[in-house]
């Protein structure tokens, strides 16, 4: 069997560590940081193959993630490996799979019910009010993204503006002025 690794959260840990607060500034930097990669892009073409412009769909796994990487970043200070550089939200699958095997917000409630330390079990709780607010307003930032995101109106300009190639231009320039010479004929021969 695989040596499998866990995070264990200890008092020690969580009286000197963890913050049971993070300002304002910092959850609306989270945010923006996060909350555009929270969604996948679907690709829908019409029946004859021209292309049409994505839906797009919330990833619940990626919120997870993210959600996960705050948790240990921003609340209880445990490092983790990031994906993607640049990115600082981007943890690792490994380190997603240690931190969701090890259940942390169990843990925490684990912790919570059993110390003695009132202080320590005040912190707790307010760590995980905190973290719950987190969560709270990144899900009500992609519910107000998605249906900006899919709006039929902003669709239908990135279709029409994907069209609007020079080719396509002088196509319709083309037509426009056969269609007017057959007009013109038309009005001839009707007199």
């Amino acid at each position: 069997m695989e040596n499998v690794k866990n995070i264990c959260l200890t008092e020690e840990h969580l009286r000197e560590m963890s913050v049971s607060y993070v300002s304002m500034r910092d959850k609306e930097e989270f945010i923006k940081d996060v909350s555009p990669g929270c969604f996948d892009k679907m690709e829908i073409g019409t029946e004859n193959g021209d292309p049409l412009p994505p839906f797009y769909k919330e990833s619940a796994m990626r919120k997870h993630r993210y959600m996960t990487a705050a948790l240990m970043k921003l609340y209880l200070r445990v490092d983790y490996d990031t994906e993607t550089e640049g990115d600082p939200w981007s943890i690792t699958e490994e380190d997603y799979e240690t931190a969701s095997r090890s259940f942390l917000i169990s843990q925490l409630e684990r912790i919570k019910k059993r110390t003695a330390d009132k202080e320590l079990q005040d912190k707790i709780y307010d760590l995980l009010a905190d973290y719950k607010l987190l969560e709270k307003l990144l899900n009500a930032e992609c519910y107000g993204m998605l249906p900006a995101m899919n709006d039929t109106l902003s669709r239908f300009q990135m279709m029409m503006s994907a069209q609007t190639t020079p080719e396509a231009m002088e196509a319709l320039l083309k037509a426009t002025e056969e269609a007017k010479q057959e007009l013109a004929e038309y009005k001839a021969v009707r007199g």
